[in-house]
């Protein structure tokens, strides 16, 4: 075998398959083609979410920003752990945070990111809401 397409538990072709990436499915039973997770803020550039990658010109679909890079303050409480992040030009996003100090979420004041976490406390997920 040669290809990664020859294996009997993965996809057999990558015809319409770009700029995805590969997982295993959820019944643990083979590999897949699935989009690629989201990012949740930019830094730098034009913002807001779409496939992540690489910074550059490609935004989501229908967009385009040049890439700027931007530096960010970070301020930490007694034990060290990050409270809020300010990026230059931008908004300061505050952190709240669990009891066991795993992050619960974030704001701006004009949004609000709840971190989802299955029962183990893996993250699954972030859920956004515009306040």
């Amino acid at each position: 075998m040669e290809r990664f397409t020859e294996l009997e538990d993965t996809p057999e072709s990558y015809e319409d398959q770009a700029g995805k990436v590969v997982r295993v499915n959820r019944a643990e039973t083979a590999m897949e083609f699935v989009d690629p997770p989201t990012r949740l803020l930019s830094i730098g550039g034009g913002g807001g979410t779409g496939p992540a990658g690489p910074p550059g010109p490609e935004g989501p679909p229908g967009t385009s920003h040049e890439h700027v890079p931007k530096s960010a303050v970070l301020t930490r409480d007694s034990n060290g752990s990050v409270e809020s992040v300010t990026v230059e030009g931008q908004s300061t996003w505050t952190i709240s945070r669990n009891p066991d100090g795993s992050v619960a979420g974030l704001t701006d004041g004009t949004h609000d990111v709840a971190v989802d976490r299955d029962p183990a406390g893996i993250v699954t997920g972030v859920t956004a809401t515009e306040l």
